[in-house]
């Protein structure tokens, strides 16, 4: 499972560098984006949701820290907390729309309060 969440928050990040690289419908990012609603699928079989969050430069998942996150948290955590996001919770459900609009506010540096998704918050 932490090889689940790890690709997660790779392809994640991948979408957040890559959204202002390639138009809407692009191939490139259409499949980061695919690929990041299927882990989250995944990561959210048996349960309504699932969160991640970054606390002395290590990512927590699970109630512990994820091994290896230390990259992790450089990539997307860095991003986001300089946005105002320290926690992201991801509810079964997510769609493309959604990590889109995500990313798109992440990337542009919208704060916290400007983001309402209904699966990411």
């Amino acid at each position: 499972m932490t090889n689940d969440i790890e690709a997660f928050l790779r392809d994640l990040q991948g979408v957040v560098a890559s959204v202002h690289l390639y138009p809407a419908g692009h191939p490139r990012l259409g499949d980061l984006v695919s690929r990041v609603v299927s882990e989250a699928a995944t990561l959210t079989t048996g349960a309504a949701e699932f969160s991640v969050f970054q606390a002395d430069n290590r990512l927590v998942w699970q109630g512990a820290p994820l091994p290896g996150g230390d990259t992790l948290a450089r990539g997307v955590f860095t991003t986001m907390r300089e946005h105002g996001f320290h926690r992201l919770t991801v509810r079964r459900g997510l769609n493309d729309v959604e990590v889109l609009a995500f990313a798109n506010a992440v990337a542009a540096g919208a704060p916290r309060g400007d983001v309402g998704l209904a699966a990411l918050r």
